[in-house]
């Protein structure tokens, strides 16, 4: 049995790489290839891990031995997602084929881009966003500082910080795309500025990584400024967004999780930092797939049990309202699938830790309506697609270079929120996208301003 589940692992994997090496030639940042590699790294490499030690467990403090085909079910019940949303993708594509084939939308395409300069207006919004990084550091200093915390406490603390603060994460995040249009703005253009570039990351991980937002940073900067990259004349190969990723894990998964966020936990009590590190270093696979980082698959095995009955949309209604302002709301839900199912399956975790485990998004569905509830895989498929395909129209026939880089930077936000999902549930998914588009919504008004005064 455990051969054929290897196998079985195996079959899907191999269809996984297949599709995403068919996708890539049109481009990397296609919605099939991107969530194509996701799958491959976070379901199939948890599902051979979790059949490898023979225990699955949405953490490393959470560990039980795996009974016989429930990676296999699990990992089938990720199969036909990725299906139809691929099907969502590819009718997205008919709808507007006669547009979308006048460009081709291939990697080689060799399209000439024209665009109007717009500094000025560009400076106008650098202001604007400085401004609103300063409040939002000054204002989550005070926060800080009121619940008794210090400064270098400020990543282990996250939770507190940003707890009933989304507008903190709206300040922050308009800084981060106001760097999106600028690094945007001079790719777009052919100047590629190493410069920029360079000043731009920087400012993006040291404040992301000091207030402990690492899916910040890689969501909302680093890969939408590799997807411009892959846009224009500076293509992407998948070995080099490989590369990308060992560094990431390295540095941000391994390195500066262990030194803001391990090194707090009670098991490393007495351990020094370079201690944790060596730790999790050395258990690399047990770090990533035996513990927090990777664990969708693992929630996924749990909720097919289906020991606690169907929801019938409870926690889908939730994460359809978490966008509504709690002020306006005083009753609305505190969380979704991911807060229902820690309540429910690890209630002491959630009662001490005050924090959640991931059910991931198919789990989300799963719980439910059965098998069912993935056919909205087929929706997020269609609606990737369409953005996708009109930010390409946009970008290729646009002269307003900011708002061509802004709708890139639009594209990017959503499909690599959408990752936000599959690791987790439609709450968070739909909170984080929200407090996303905020920025995008007020970056834009100001450089559709600048455009009607200057065009």
């Amino acid at each position: 049995m455990i051969f054929f589940e290897f196998v079985f692992i195996l079959t899907i994997s191999l269809f996984f790489l297949l599709v995403v090496k068919k996708y890539s030639a049109i481009s990397i940042f296609h919605p099939v290839t991107m969530v194509g590699l996701w799958m491959i790294f976070f379901i199939c490499g948890d599902a051979f891990y979790i059949r490898y030690s023979g225990y699955y467990g949405p953490s490393n403090f959470e560990q039980y031995p795996i009974h016989s085909l429930q990676v296999s079910y699990a990992l089938l019940i990720w199969f036909i997602a990725f299906l139809l949303f691929i099907l969502g993708v590819e009718l997205s594509r008919l709808r507007g084929s006669r547009k979308n084939s006048a460009l081709g939308f291939s990697r080689n395409t060799d399209h000439e881009l024209n665009f109007i300069d717009d500094t000025p207006r560009r400076r106008v919004l650098g202001v604007v966003a400085a401004f609103s990084l300063l409040l939002a550091f000054y204002l989550i200093v005070m926060k800080i500082i009121a619940g008794g915390f210090t400064l270098a406490q400020a990543p282990h603390v996250r939770n507190f910080i940003f707890r009933e603060s989304g507008f903190f994460l709206v300040l922050i995040q308009l800084f981060l795309i106001y760097l999106l249009v600028e690094v945007g703005s001079s790719v777009l253009m052919g100047e590629f500025s190493r410069k920029l570039i360079f000043f731009s990351t920087v400012a993006a991980t040291a404040i992301t990584l000091f207030f402990g937002m690492r899916s910040l940073l890689i969501y909302l900067y680093i890969l939408p400024v590799l997807f411009f990259l892959d846009l224009t004349k500076y293509k992407l190969s998948i070995g080099r967004l490989v590369l990308f990723a060992i560094f990431g894990i390295f540095f941000i998964a391994i390195l500066y999780r262990s030194l803001a966020r391990d090194i707090y936990f009670s098991a490393n009590e007495g351990l020094s930092a370079f201690e944790v590190f060596y730790q999790n270093l050395i258990n690399f696979p047990q770090f990533l797939w035996g513990g927090f980082e990777i664990s969708s698959l693992d929630g996924t095995i749990d909720i097919i049990s289906l020991e606690h009955g169907l929801l019938l949309g409870e926690s889908l209604f939730n994460g359809l309202v978490a966008f509504v302002p709690r002020f306006f709301w005083e009753g609305k839900p505190l969380g979704g699938g991911n807060t229902m199912y820690t309540d429910e399956f690890y209630p002491g975790f959630y009662s001490t830790m005050n924090a959640e485990y991931s059910l991931s998004g198919v789990g989300d569905l799963y719980w439910n309506f059965s098998v069912f509830g993935v056919v909205v895989f087929l929706i997020f498929g269609f609606v990737l697609g369409l953005v996708y395909f009109r930010t390409l129209r946009y970008v290729y026939n646009t002269n307003r270079l900011s708002l061509a880089a802004l709708s890139m930077s639009l594209y990017a936000i959503i499909l690599f929120r959408f990752f936000s999902f599959l690791r987790g549930d439609l709450f968070n998914f739909v909170s984080q996208l929200f407090t996303a588009l905020i920025p995008v919504v007020l970056v834009y008004i100001i450089l559709v301003v600048g455009f009607r005064r200057n065009v």
